[in-house]
């Protein structure tokens, strides 16, 4: 009877972590707090018996350390993960995956980041788990050094926010890093109409962003629009009179505009 009733309380220890969204407890401007709640978790799903769980919640741990520059702990946290993961462990395997390679990108290491990445992808993509492929894809975009290759992985996000509509949330990512990486080409159209993508899908979960508007300034400016961009970027500066980012691109439409 001890071994059924163990098993019982064992079951009960995976429904509630499994009912858990600890990826709520994330506060990404404060890794060391986010850690205290992610440790707060590990003594139940050790005894819970469920690896996966247990492995996922130690991803982030190592995440939250190398959000801090702290590679070297966050890399021997993931060594225990990977000693864990077997090939039944699929969502655990692809988020030890990304937790790696974010950790090389992070320490400039981005060559050693890509495979990484796109092995996750693949693997979250062969199992439906939709929110870390696209997590994995945007991935590559970021480590990516050529920005035209940048502009095809953040499209294939896109296209996958499009056939699954539930992960509509990455439109956020997507679109500002399609505008940043065609900024990066000069083809300063693509990067409005990819900025203009973004403030609609804002507008719709409620006020634009700051920064956002921003760069619907910088891009008019970049076209040769300044005299459009300076009211926007005026009205953001009234609002926001203290913010370096609204302070320089504020500079640049009246250098360009002639205003002192």
């Amino acid at each position: 009877m001890r071994g059924v009733k163990n098993s019982l309380v064992g079951r009960k220890h995976t429904m509630r972590l499994m009912t858990t969204n600890f990826d709520a407890l994330w506060d990404y401007s404060k890794p060391a707090e986010t850690e205290a709640k992610f440790r707060a978790l590990l003594p139940e799903a050790e005894q819970s018996g469920d690896r996966s769980y247990h492995a996922q919640v130690l991803t982030q741990i190592a995440r939250t350390h190398s959000l801090r520059g702290n590679f070297d702990e966050a890399h021997r946290i993931l060594d225990r993960v990977e000693k864990m993961l077997d090939y039944e462990l699929k969502l655990a395997r692809v988020r030890y995956l990304l937790e790696r390679g974010r950790t090389f990108n992070s320490s400039k290491q981005p060559q050693r980041a890509l495979p990484l990445f796109a092995e996750a992808s693949d693997i979250a993509a062969a199992n439906e788990h939709w929110r870390y492929a696209i997590d994995a894809v945007h991935m590559l975009a970021i480590a990516e050094p050529d920005p035209a290759k940048q502009v095809e992985w953040n499209l294939k996000g896109v296209a996958m926010v499009e056939a699954h509509p539930d992960q509509r949330g990455w439109l956020w990512s997507l679109y500002n890093n399609i505008a940043e990486s065609h900024a990066l080409l000069r083809d300063y159209q693509s990067s409005l109409d990819y900025t203009c993508k973004l403030l609609a899908f804002q507008k719709e979960k409620g006020e634009p962003d700051m920064y956002t508007l921003k760069d619907e300034a910088r891009f008019l400016r970049l076209l040769g629009h300044a005299d459009r961009a300076l009211p926007l970027i005026e009205k953001l500066a009234e609002k926001h009179p203290d913010d370096p980012w609204i302070k320089e691109e504020l500079a640049e439409s009246r250098r360009v505009t002639g205003i002192a």
